[in-house]
């Protein structure tokens, strides 16, 4: 009598013992003023037989649910001090009313079918998955794994995971919860990937909509987690007809990465671009341009136009999205290759067919749930391409860039190739593919390289009465007045139709052929430009809103629902949209000049049409027994040996990153000769001349972040000769050939740099400066292996040191030589050389004109295999000398080796 007085005065004091939701786990429901609801318990049950029989035995001891009054939305708490969602650490968990969301749109997609009831009972089934699941992530750390962290950008920093995910589209996360880590990422994911629309109402979804349909990767990664912890089976793909069918997964062959060059036309060209392209089977199908793809990543801007200077502010710091997006490969190609004159060239993934599917899944993804932070020098094009790949490689293989700071798309590719995952061991996961697709300019440079040959040919074979009208007519034909060029068309094709030898004929079938790429150059170049003159036309204040932000949540409505995709697919064509809304909004009159350059271009394409008539017209009567695709293939054939002769002597790895060490001597201003070292690195430092693999077009040379310093012994502790710094420097020879020129600005390159540099022996040591000069090529090989320049222009600077402060402008001279050795096309002769006067004006008021000339001689040497290991042996001699007002000429020399390992 007494235990039992002693056990009711201990149920008494505890309070009501609470009660399981189920018998086999340890759910508990907290008691409360009022019993719990049939249908709320009937709805945690569901949520609990959802979960696989193991997941139900979840760690951490009993998990009790406890009931609040105050309604939420979903029926679960936020983390707030208002809303809770946890007590007592991860003993209790709270459950709400479920109230509905209005600022959640993210959470209610695949829900639009379900009643308002069913909506409850849904969100209740899920809260108990959240729960649990929540627990077992506690203990399994699934969230801290890579394979879910990379999915989103949940990337480890420092050790650490981020605290914010990469990846920051509404649509990326099953609701806005997920957002605010990795851990309830996945577990806001678990709630729909178990209890889907369809747990309560079939006919919820059509089957293309289905999570296991919209999100591959996550549900991938989330059940081969739980797998490996025993808890689940292993995961198998569903079926999903709209992603097979746009896939093509049995015709496709491999995936491509694509290197856009750089290009000096536009700022953001500067650094290339990088995309995705599948390459697919033929197997008795041709598939036309228009109808491939390519996977384009891209910031969504304004025009730019109508940004000005934000638009480039707001690309270097942040302020647009990046986003994923397929396009029609016919179009991005005359883009690319057309209107902005840039080589494309083409590595392949080495990937097994299950990754090619994963990767494709990824595009399938991120093209509806992607948007990314974009700025020019870190976060880009090329870092999203990398992260979608990532996300398709093994848990074990990671994609290391090389640098912090700087990401373009050569560290990307070096990265790439750096890499290896399971099925290509025995390479690595990037390779370069021959066959560069060449711009619309180098198509016509060799076809006018063919024609002068095929000239030379031609003269001496044809008859003799026919020599001197052909030789007018060929120099009629690179007339700059297009009705000239078409007199010289209709005169070669009379003299196309004399009877001549086989060769001769030979020879003029293909002189018409390279006649007509070189004719097609010039044409578009005139369209360019007219479309140019119509765009300046508009009144540009009212062609489109400044801020793309609306464009860019009208295109995440857009594709929202698979059903509706295709009825917009144009409005996501912004360049389409931008021309169809200009086309529509008035014009200023266009001036004299611009009237004339349109009238000439209706002349260039009526010499066009014209010539490209008379080819046919030959090509049916006298060329008839001509093989056009033996032409072809000889052409490729020769363009594809060139590409791999230029590869293999190229370096395999971009210019990022770079570090080199020198021992020498310095002859100081005092004639003192003392021992020197130095130290050199650079974020990216690719010169004239350089041909990289992963680097840009050698013809340009791009410098960021690069430093030297020289060190010589002076007493204790060395003292610093000399430093170097350059923030960014860029400077390019590509130009058009004298047959295309329009004008002047044609013929020259140019350069611009940032710097700051420190000399012993100036009036003042220390200086900042910019500089910008015009570069007129004196000779250039066709790689640019070879090359010869003068520069002219203008520099300005800053001063400080010794005292003093100063500022100074003048007009500037260089000279820039390189000469490449016999051998690997790293080896080279090297002369840079400078001479600006200035007029210097010192605090104080002090006036002063000052001479500086500055040369560098040296030699590269590559010893070793740039494969495998390499060392770039540099010796050099610098000669810096000056003068002011103040002091005669005077300066230093020093002569070093470097030491660069590649």
């Amino acid at each position: 009598m007494a235990a039992a007085l002693a056990l009711l005065s201990l149920t008494l004091a505890l309070g009501p013992v609470p009660e399981r939701l189920a018998p086999d786990c340890d759910l508990l429901l907290a008691p409360g003023a009022e019993p719990w609801p049939a249908d709320l318990l009937e709805d945690l049950r569901i949520g609990l037989a959802r979960l696989p029989a193991a997941l139900r035995q979840f760690p951490g001891g009993p998990l009790e649910l406890v009931r609040r009054d105050e309604a939420r939305p979903f029926g679960m708490g936020d983390g707030s001090r208002a809303a809770p969602d946890w007590a007592d650490g991860r003993r209790s968990f709270f459950l709400y009313p479920v109230a509905p969301s209005t600022n959640d749109r993210r959470a209610q997609w695949r829900l639009d079918r379900l009643s308002r009831v069913e909506q409850t009972r849904l969100w209740r089934a899920r809260a108990l998955v959240h729960a649990v699941l929540q627990r077992w992530d506690d203990v399994l750390g699934m969230s801290r794994r890579p394979l879910w962290g990379r999915l989103n950008g949940w990337q480890p920093a420092l050790g650490l995971f981020a605290d914010r995910p990469l990846n920051t589209a509404e649509g990326a996360f099953s609701r806005a919860r997920g957002r605010a880590s990795a851990s309830l990422d996945l577990v806001t994911f678990a709630e729909e990937l178990f209890v889907p629309a369809e747990a309560v109402r079939e006919d919820a979804l059509a089957l293309d909509e289905t999570v296991g349909c919209q999100e591959f990767s996550k549900a991938r990664a989330f059940l081969t987690l739980l797998h490996e912890a025993g808890l689940s089976p292993e995961p198998v793909a569903a079926r999903c007809p709209a992603f097979e069918e746009w896939a093509e997964l049995d015709q496709l062959s491999h995936l491509e990465v694509l290197l856009v060059t750089a290009s000096g036309r536009r700022p953001e060209s500067l650094f290339g671009h990088l995309l995705l392209r599948p390459v697919y089977r033929q197997q008795g199908r041709v598939r036309a341009p228009s109808f491939e793809t390519a996977v384009q990543i891209a910031a969504m801007t304004e025009d730019p136009h109508q940004a000005g200077l934000g638009y480039a502010v707001r690309g270097i710091f942040g302020g647009y999205s990046t986003v994923v997006s397929t396009v029609a490969w016919g179009d991005f190609a005359r883009e690319a290759l057309v209107l902005e004159q840039r080589t494309i060239r083409r590595f392949r993934l080495n990937l097994s067919g299950e990754e090619n599917r994963r990767t494709l899944e990824r595009v399938w993804e991120l093209e509806r749930r992607g948007a990314f932070d974009y700025h020019f020098f870190s976060a880009n094009c090329a870092s999203v391409l990398a992260f979608l790949i990532a996300g398709a490689l093994p848990e074990q293989s990671r994609i290391e860039i090389p640098g912090m700071f700087l990401v373009a798309p050569g560290t990307v590719l070096d990265g790439l190739a750096a890499t290896r995952v399971s099925g290509s061991e025995s390479g690595p996961l990037l390779s370069y593919e021959p066959g560069d697709l060449l711009s619309a300019r180098e198509i016509a440079e060799r076809a006018e390289r063919s024609r002068v040959e095929l000239e030379n040919d031609l003269l001496a074979d044809l008859p003799s009465p026919a020599r001197r009208a052909a030789a007018e007519a060929f120099r009629g034909a690179r007339d700059p007045r297009p009705a000239k060029r078409r007199e010289a068309f209709e005169s070669m094709a009379g003299l196309s139709r004399l009877t001549c030898e086989t060769s001769c004929r030979r020879h003029l079938y293909e002189w018409w052929a390279q006649t007509v790429r070189a004719e097609r150059y010039l044409l578009d170049g005139a369209l360019q430009r007219r479309r140019q003159i119509e765009a300046d036309a508009v009144i540009r204040s009212q062609v489109l809103p400044g801020d793309p932000s609306p464009e860019l949540a009208e295109r995440q409505r857009l594709l929202e629902r698979e059903s509706r995709l295709h009825q917009h697919w144009m409005v996501l064509d912004r360049a389409q949209k931008r021309e169809e809304l200009a086309a529509t909004l008035p014009r200023r009159p266009l001036t004299s000049q611009e009237r004339e350059e349109l009238a000439a271009t209706q002349e260039s394409e009526r010499t066009f049409d014209r010539l490209v008539e008379l080819h046919g017209d030959l090509v049916e009567s006298r060329f008839a027994e001509e093989d056009p695709t033996a032409l072809l293939e000889r052409e490729a054939e020769s363009l594809r040996a060139d590409q791999l002769r230029t590869a293999t002597k190229a370096l395999p790895e971009s210019g990022a990153w770079r570090a080199a060490a020198g021992v020498g001597a310095r002859l100081g201003a005092d004639s003192s000769v003392t021992p020197t070292v130095a130290v050199y690195s650079a974020g990216l430092a690719e010169l004239l001349g350089d041909q990289r693999r992963h680097g840009f077009r050698s013809g340009a040379e791009m410098r960021v972040l690069e430093g030297e310093l020289q060190l010589r012994s002076s007493g204790r502790w060395p003292a610093v000769a000399r430093s170097d710094f350059t923030l960014f420097g860029y400077r390019t020879l590509l130009r058009e050939l004298p047959r295309f020129r329009t004008s002047w600005w044609d013929a020259l390159g140019w350069g611009a740099a940032t710097t700051m540099s420190s000399r012993e022996w100036r009036l003042l040591p220390d200086r900042a400066g910019i500089t910008g000069e015009l570069l007129a090529p004196l000779a250039a090989s066709a790689d640019f292996d070879s090359l010869a320049a003068v520069g002219l222009g203008a520099g300005w600077f800053g001063g400080w040191g010794g005292g003093r402060l100063g500022a100074g402008l003048g007009p500037r001279v260089s000279l820039s030589v390189r000469l490449g050795l016999p051998g690997h096309s790293a080896q080279a002769l090297r002369l840079e050389g400078s001479y600006q006067w200035s007029m210097l004006l010192l605090a104080g008021g002090e006036v002063s004109p000052a001479h500086e000339l500055e040369a560098a001689i040296g030699a590269d040497f590559l010893l070793g295999n740039p494969q495998r290991f390499a060392l770039l042996v540099k010796p050099r001699i610098q000669i810096e000398s000056g003068s002011d007002r103040n002091a005669g000429w005077r300066g230093a020399a020093s002569a070093l080796v470097w030491f660069e390992p590649l």
